[in-house]
């Protein structure tokens, strides 16, 4: 089974984020939704990964900055709603990733 997080951040910059992209990109065993910044989506194909390892990765990524990680592990992936551009293009459609990865993994 696959493992979700949530992790909310604020306030980031675009070094940050940048510097927790190769993380979550480098470690081969994370999808990532990022259309906002300070929130990030994941979905780890490591059943083993925890919230506290997440977040470790968060504090080093992103120091002294206010964080939340949920592990949401379980939950209804498809009661979400949310406003935001649908372009036809993938770069330009904010819910592609969520509705075709987060809600059907």
């Amino acid at each position: 089974m696959n493992k979700r997080f949530v992790v909310l951040l604020n306030p980031t910059t675009d070094a940050q984020n940048e510097a927790f992209r190769k993380y979550v990109d480098g470690s081969g065993k994370f999808a990532w939704w990022h259309w906002m910044n300070g929130s990030w989506l994941l979905i780890c194909t490591d059943p083993n990964e925890t919230h506290a390892a997440v977040q470790e990765q968060v504090m080093k990524a992103f120091p002294e900055v206010f964080h939340l990680v949920m592990d949401v592990t379980g939950a209804n992936q498809n009661l979400w709603g949310g406003f935001g551009p649908k372009g036809a293009q993938d770069s330009n459609n904010m819910f592609k990733w969520l509705l075709e990865i987060w809600c059907k993994s």
